[in-house]
């Protein structure tokens, strides 16, 4: 996917109907290897909150991570598709989030969909991502992302 070929929110809506999906697939199938992986990756995204390039790649690997602990591949496939734009344009929500409070709650609410999937609980992983789109669509829309 590049970005010249659509806008960012038609990405972002694509993108949320695989995530919430894959969030509450990965509560029902993922393994504790995949559950311990999500967590870490999380703690790491706490420990770069000041290196931007590694938190950008840290959170990729995060939702692509959930995408795989699907248990479909399919899902992890269209998930990575989106590798390319979101390095495009991950930068301009983490600059619109510009305190530090906006910024750790940014990287808090991957916990929320780390700690629903860790427990097995769909229903609230689904809207934990749902939460986590719904901020990222509104940050760009207030940066003048259309």
């Amino acid at each position: 996917v590049q970005s010249g070929q659509m806008s960012i929110q038609q990405v972002l809506d694509v993108r949320r109907t695989l995530e919430l999906r894959t969030a509450a697939l990965a509560a029902l199938r993922r393994t504790e290897a995949e559950g311990a992986c999500l967590t870490g990756t999380v703690a790491r995204m706490f420990d770069a909150i000041d290196a931007p390039e590694q938190l950008r790649a840290l959170d990729i690997d995060f939702h692509e991570a959930i995408a795989a602990a699907s248990g479909n591949p399919l899902y992890a496939m269209l998930v990575q598709s989106f590798r390319v734009i979101t390095e495009q344009t991950w930068h301009i929500g983490w600059h619109s989030r510009q305190t530090p409070e906006n910024r750790l709650g940014h990287i808090a609410c991957h916990g929320r969909i780390a700690d629903t999937i860790i427990a097995r609980d769909s229903a609230a992983a689904e809207a934990a991502m749902a939460e986590h789109f719904d901020s990222a669509k509104s940050v760009l829309l207030n940066a003048g992302i259309t």
